[in-house]
């Protein structure tokens, strides 16, 4: 079956409260959303480590590339990579079928790898022209096979397609020279305004309670020039590991990283932070591109039963007149909203002015929400707190 764009709620399989619910956030614009969110940005998003380059050599290392590039307006570590596409991908009647973040990545020109595959054509050879589809049928890429159909029986890694034509094309960024060097991170401008918020400065003791795979870790590290004590916390070995290997990349060594349940930080260790931010696990709905979701609002209230539980023991280690950042990569209210009406009501915080104000505000300027359709983010969601009991 092949799915096209057009069909934005084919690709999207929300039950009807959460589509009820998006509506209301949205005034009605839903499809709207969807179909954002179904694209990256104009710009793909790329934050410099200046502990080891300057903004200058990575602009003109991507421009040695060919692509159209620019430094963000404000924040002067971001260099903006034009985003080329979309693009037409051939349908062919050879088809394989890539799990939902391996058509994701191969939707913005990666190529595809075998464990990524769900399925493939038994009568595919080498060398064939294929069709990569999402599981829902909507087609990500045209490439070259690499391998026969009866190879995912032996093989269970290796390359399995060089992507020729995809939907949109990024830069490789993981196979640039200077990604190796640890001279690059991608990530959206939301989350790097989440970290800046926070003011990291030397000296100051600043915990990231949901921390991997470390974009606001890392970045909170370099915004101190690397002499804050940074606290990363995580409860995935698997996530954890992967963020370890970062800090690595990227030569910062004023992190400290912690495998630990973070709703038990206060009981299990004993800190006491200048600041905290919390990104904990969300619903992911404003993540972006994305070609294929399936959630019920069910998922959205157990989120934010689990969500509350982090508050408490951000509250207790925070030092009196503390920061707290919360943000997330969603855009219910119950994730949202709703979690910093508990910590105002059930713990001394009070709102705090946000300094980068850039999306829709709320709170009387405590907080700020993206909408891709609106602001060409992320859908996304930032509240700043102070501790004053």
């Amino acid at each position: 079956m092949i799915v096209y764009e057009d069909d934005v709620f084919k690709l999207f399989d929300y039950d009807s409260r959460l589509v009820s619910v998006l509506s209301n956030i949205l005034n009605g614009e839903v499809r709207e959303f969807l179909q954002a969110i179904m694209h990256p940005g104009e710009y793909f998003t790329i934050r410099v480590n200046s502990m080891l380059t300057s903004t200058d050599y990575v602009v003109k290392y991507f421009e040695n590339l060919g692509y159209s590039v620019k430094v963000h307006p404000r924040f002067d570590e971001v260099v903006l990579v034009r985003t080329e596409g979309p693009f037409y991908v051939p349908i062919e009647s050879k088809i394989i079928v890539a799990d939902k973040y391996a058509a994701e990545s191969v939707y913005q020109g990666a190529n595809l790898y075998i464990p990524g595959i769900i399925s493939i054509n038994f009568h595919i050879r080498k060398g064939d022209y294929v069709t990569i589809n999402a599981p829902n049928g909507f087609s990500v890429g045209w490439g070259i096979s690499h391998i026969n159909a009866d190879d995912l029986r032996r093989n269970k890694k290796g390359l399995a397609v060089t992507t020729l034509i995809s939907r949109f094309k990024l830069p490789k960024v993981r196979e640039l020279s200077i990604y190796s060097k640890g001279y690059i991170y991608s990530q959206s401008i939301p989350a790097i305004i989440a970290s800046r918020e926070l003011n990291p400065q030397p000296n100051e003791v600043i915990v990231d309670m949901c921390a991997a795979p470390g974009g606001k870790t890392t970045h909170i590290s370099i915004l101190s020039k690397c002499r804050a004590k940074v606290i990363a916390v995580d409860n995935s070995r698997r996530r954890i590991n992967y963020m370890v290997k970062e800090i690595e990349r990227m030569k910062l060594k004023n992190i400290s990283v912690i495998r630990a349940d973070s709703r038990y930080l206060d009981v299990d260790f004993n800190i006491k932070a200048d600041k905290v931010i919390i990104d904990p696990p969300c619903s992911a709905l404003g993540v972006r591109p994305k070609v294929y979701d399936k959630k019920k609002y069910s998922e959205i209230v157990d989120l934010k039963e689990y969500q509350k539980q982090f508050i408490k023991p951000a509250y207790n280690i925070l030092k009196r007149d503390g920061i707290l950042v919360y943000s997330t990569c969603t855009i219910t209210r119950e994730e949202n909203e709703d979690i910093i009406e508990y910590a105002l009501t059930n713990f001394k915080f009070e709102l705090e002015d946000l300094e980068y104000k850039i999306g829709n505000i709320a709170f009387g300027g405590a907080a700020q929400r993206f909408y891709p359709h609106k602001h060409d983010m992320p859908g996304y969601f930032i509240a700043k707190l102070r501790k004053v009991g």
